[in-house]
């Protein structure tokens, strides 16, 4: 078995090695260390975008989004067909607050990826941040089949309804959210039952 491992080594660049070695020790929570790893991948190769992706991924998941964005836009110029480094893109955009690149993204990501659910989500999100709400309701319509009855999706449904006024509609449709989900989303949740309640009041 040794001898296996060891001859399937000798095909893979010490660029792919690093990378790999960064990867599991990411997956055992050594994060600075995965770091430096992936890092030193790309002193050897800096067109190794399998550790531009994951250097970018690190950097969003320790929160360092502005560096996140940096480096997975360099590893789209190297892979303009990979639909997750897309998706991590936008997710660092929209942590960054940047909805309109985050949507950009998004759409990126379903470009080459059109069963994205994570994708459409960041989508509801931004346009529901940027007050879009038809652009909500019409995102709804081209959701896969899978997706239509998600908690999530109901609740950015329902507050693009609050804000287009149709609150008869947006009623009937928070209903179906589930508490986990408005727990989750607390300001919108609130208000959307600020403005439900309104009306109930007259």
């Amino acid at each position: 078995m040794g001898m296996i491992v060891r001859e399937e080594a000798r095909y893979r660049s010490p660029a792919e090695l690093l990378t790999q070695m960064g990867e599991w020790l990411e997956g055992a929570g050594h994060l600075e260390v995965a770091r430096m790893y992936y890092e030193s991948a790309l002193k050897i190769d800096k067109t190794f975008a399998l550790a531009l992706f994951r250097l970018g991924k690190l950097a969003y998941r320790t929160g360092k989004y502005d560096e996140a964005t940096r480096i997975l836009k360099q590893a789209t110029a190297l892979t303009p067909d990979h639909a997750p480094t897309y998706y991590q893109l936008a997710l660092s955009y929209e942590k960054s607050g940047r909805l309109r690149s985050a949507a950009h993204w998004a759409r990126q990501t379903l470009r080459y990826n059109p069963e994205h659910d994570g994708a459409f989500l960041v989508l509801l999100r931004c346009y529901a941040g940027l007050r879009w709400w038809r652009s909500v309701l019409r995102i709804c319509t081209t959701l896969p089949q899978r997706m239509h009855q998600a908690g999530e999706v109901k609740l950015w449904q329902a507050l693009a309804y609050t804000g287009l006024g149709q609150l008869s509609k947006a009623s009937e449709i928070w209903e179906q959210v589930p508490n986990r989900i408005r727990r989750r989303y607390e300001e919108e949740s609130r208000r959307i039952e600020q403005l439900l309640s309104s009306v109930e009041d007259i």
